[in-house]
């Protein structure tokens, strides 16, 4: 009996306060082998995390876009923020592990709460979308990349697409249109319900086949991954000689709460990432309101052309 309710206390300071009500040597012994136990099982649990690089939180020692060194910024509940003195670019000093990231964004409830401030309800189509549509290819045809035959972006590849409703879009629109989301339940209800094309791997994981995509897409997803350049990178492997890249993130002091966001891009940093891939680069400053009238600022970027891999490593050694 006494080992049952042991099991169910909260921990050593249960057996120690019950140590003290027994007269028993032996009991109180019995009692103090079963502490030592739990103690052991739980410095074995974190010795094994540790050793685990799934599990560990990285630090993040200088700025994840130019390498020049960081100071003190903002402290957001979960992690320092840090600002670049050379880029400004603010960016988290801890990045979660691949398990907390699998874990954050694991269910419908990440993307209800996501969607819910643009109005949006479901997945099927309807007027709820309209608003998430026309911003996206209102952008898409403002950089003429899906109008003017010259430039028309034929293969199409979102990173963090979600649900696919754009990709289901641009489908409809003859376009080849494909993405990935590390989000598996939302990304099987997109395709069961839109027969959106998604890969649910995360993208630097992912294998794709390099120099395949005229244009390569992503709409407020890079602010939540770890290493930008990693990212860019990949997109300029994939990308064809003439391909393009566009990203769009949040922007302003007032997104540093924002626990799930690891990087606060600005006009001076984004930009600084797209010249070291890209040939012509440029910055598109926006804006709009959410489902509660609440006005909300955010950056496009923009590249076109890849550069070579050896003028990437010289604009790589240019700091700003």
């Amino acid at each position: 009996m006494l080992q049952s309710w042991f099991r169910d206390s909260p921990g050593p300071a249960a057996a120690l306060f019950a140590m003290s009500l027994l007269p028993g040597t032996h009991l109180r012994r019995r009692l103090r082998r079963i502490v030592a136990r739990f103690r052991r099982a739980i410095r074995a649990l974190r010795s094994r995390a540790s050793r685990d690089p799934s599990s560990q939180v990285l630090h993040v020692k200088e700025c994840p876009i130019c390498g020049g060194p960081g100071a003190f910024e903002y402290e957001n509940g979960l992690s320092l923020l840090s600002r670049c003195r050379e880029c400004d670019h603010v960016y988290a000093r801890d990045l979660p592990s691949d398990k907390a990231l699998t874990a954050l964004y694991g269910d419908l409830g990440y993307w209800e709460k996501d969607r819910c401030h643009q109005g949006i309800t479901t997945i099927q189509e309807g007027k709820g979308w309209e608003g998430y549509l026309n911003a996206r290819i209102g952008i898409l045809q403002r950089l003429g990349l899906l109008d003017h035959r010259s430039n028309r972006a034929t293969s199409v590849f979102e990173i963090g697409c979600a649900e696919g409703m754009l990709l289901h879009e641009l489908g409809k629109r003859g376009i080849e249109a494909s993405g990935c989301e590390m989000n598996v339940v939302v990304a099987k209800e997109g395709i069961r319900q839109l027969g959106a094309s998604i890969l649910t791997v995360p993208f630097e994981k992912i294998e794709l086949p390099p120099r395949h995509f005229d244009l390569v897409m992503s709409f407020h997803t890079l602010e939540h991954m770890r290493f930008p350049i990693e990212v860019f990178r990949k997109a300029a492997d994939i990308l064809r000689e003439e391909g393009a890249m566009l990203v769009e993130v949040p922007c302003g002091e007032e997104e540093y709460d924002n626990t799930d966001h690891l990087h606060f891009f600005c006009d001076k940093s984004l930009r600084l990432l797209l010249d070291r891939f890209f040939i012509s680069t440029e910055i598109v400053n926006n804006f709009y309101t959410n489902s509660a009238g609440v006005r909300i600022g955010s950056i496009y970027g923009f590249g076109r052309g890849v550069r070579s891999e050896e003028a990437v490593h010289v604009a790589a050694r240019s700091r700003p």
